[in-house]
């Protein structure tokens, strides 16, 4: 996991990580940590990593609530719910 934090600070990451790649757009997350509190989920925060597809192999980095299932993401390259967490991982 590289970080887990509220939707402000996740923006701010992503921002100087990213700062002239796609721009995050806050209103998505905002309204994901909106539908979990009608839900009844205290923790709201997300969680940004680097995950790679099971099946295709495809690395890229996720923004998902903490709720979620790190192990079973699904791909946006193939489809499948095979993307999960590089362990240890290390940009070379």
């Amino acid at each position: 996991m590289i970080y887990c934090g509220s939707v402000q600070s996740i923006v701010e990451l992503y921002q100087t990580a990213f700062p002239k790649d796609n721009p995050l757009d806050p209103y998505i997350l905002n309204e994901i940590e909106c539908e979990m509190k009608l839900e009844g989920y205290s923790d709201t925060r997300f969680v940004v990593f680097v995950g790679q597809c099971r099946i295709c192999g495809r690395k890229e980095v996720a923004i998902v609530p903490v709720l979620a299932d790190l192990d079973n993401l699904g791909c946006v390259n193939c489809g499948n719910m095979t993307v999960q967490e590089i362990e240890d991982y290390e940009e070379v």
